[in-house]
């Protein structure tokens, strides 16, 4: 097992102000980033997954990126 550190999952959100929203007849607005493996730290060489299990089949470190916005009229 190699030794491994980082950022798994992240999410960050924001409610936009009710005065705002209350302009475009919204009862609730909230825009959103959310991430999965962000960050790593280890010694693979070539970039490869350490989580990957130590037979079998290995992938390249991959990350998921997330923006979005959640709107309720």
């Amino acid at each position: 097992m190699v030794p491994t550190c980082g950022l798994k999952n992240l999410q960050v959100g924001f409610s936009l102000p009710e005065r705002l929203i209350a302009r475009l007849a919204l009862t609730r607005a909230r825009i959103y980033f959310s991430g999965f493996d962000l960050w790593e730290k280890h010694h693979v060489k070539g970039g490869w997954d350490p989580e990957s299990p130590p037979l079998g089949f290995n992938y390249p470190f991959q990350r998921l990126y997330s923006f979005g916005m959640d709107i309720t009229f």
